[in-house]
């Protein structure tokens, strides 16, 4: 399973700032998961890859670090904004 944000912008500083504010916390993530985080071409993208078996557990931690990720550029944007 392969998850990808993006936020697409044509101000780089507002790209490596949002990139730099987001960066996972965690520095051991979850068993099967890799998570990357890079910004270039214009935009900044998050990864999350899941390589295990197919389970709840694993669709409820993507989902739930995927809308962590979302809440995060929304405030982050609405602050700025």
């Amino acid at each position: 399973m392969i998850v990808k944000i993006r936020l697409r912008s044509s101000d780089s500083r507002l790209l490596e700032a949002l990139h730099k504010a987001t960066l996972p916390d965690d520095a051991h993530p979850p068993r099967n998961f890799t998570i990357t985080h890079e910004v270039g071409g214009g935009e900044a993208v998050f990864t999350i890859i899941y390589e295990g078996p197919p389970t709840p557990e694993a669709v409820r931690t993507a989902t739930s670090t995927s809308e962590e990720i979302l809440r995060l550029y929304k405030m982050l944007l609405e602050t700025i904004t």
